[in-house]
């Protein structure tokens, strides 16, 4: 009839740019969440809701942030579309926010595509004491690749909402997941955080020198270009241009 599943566990859906289990083998983050999820199917249809707690505050008082979770997905194998719907809120504040992704990938033999559309609306009171926050922000992208012998070649264009004025009442600024890399160096910091930190008790003599905070596309557009030869099996070139 389906699957339940309960615990601290990874959440991933579509292309990444949402949610991202971080399970490549060049990912630094990844999402986890205390959840309870059932996932059942009918044919190539998938059904899953979710419920999650993904921030504990303080103890004894109902400042949590929870997230109830509907995906409805088609997939066979070589094609799928599927939209999540996610509503976040904080039961002690008058805070709320929808978030709604559609994905679709489809593989053609030689050529494959994959897009990934998301928004967020909402809004309400911060428990920092900000009132009145109104979020309104949109993302997307788009992954192109064809094959040709030895030859294949792909672009991933994407687009991520910024604000022009961050110090109002309105967000509209839309962040990539972490793990969605774009490139080595475009929109990522390769190189570890220096920041000199005093070893004291508090601390139990731990600094941030190898912390990477990341950066995601945020307030971005962007087009990413690639060429690959396969010299032989195993064994391949690639260039981002």
């Amino acid at each position: 009839l389906g699957r339940i599943r309960f615990g601290r566990m990874p959440v991933d859906w579509g292309a990444g740019i949402l949610l991202n289990a971080g399970e490549a083998f060049n990912d630094e983050y990844g999402d986890t969440s205390d959840r309870i999820e059932l996932v059942t199917k009918l044919g190539p249809v998938y059904l899953e809701g979710a419920y999650d707690l993904i921030d504990e505050g303080l103890l004894g008082e109902s400042d949590d942030f929870h997230i109830a979770n509907l995906a409805l997905a088609w997939r066979t194998e070589n094609m799928g579309i599927g939209y999540l719907n996610r509503y976040r809120f904080q039961p002690n504040q008058d805070f709320a926010t929808y978030t709604g992704d559609i994905w679709a990938k489809a593989d053609f033999g030689s050529l494959s595509a994959e897009v990934e559309v998301a928004f967020e609306i909402g809004g309400g009171d911060l428990d920092t004491g900000v009132n009145d926050i109104e979020i309104s922000a949109w993302g997307g992208m788009v992954d192109l690749s064809a094959s040709f012998g030895q030859f294949s070649a792909g672009m991933e264009m994407g687009l991520a909402s910024g604000d022009d004025n961050p110090n109002d009442n309105k967000l509209t600024t839309f962040q990539f997941d972490r793990d969605h890399g774009v490139g080595l160096l475009l929109f990522e910091r390769p190189m570890p955080v220096l920041e000199a930190t005093v070893m004291n008790e508090s601390t139990g003599g731990r600094t941030l020198e190898a912390v990477r905070t990341g950066n995601a596309v945020s307030n971005a557009q962007y087009l990413r270009p690639w060429v690959t030869y396969t010299v032989q099996k195993n064994l391949s070139v690639t260039a981002h241009l």
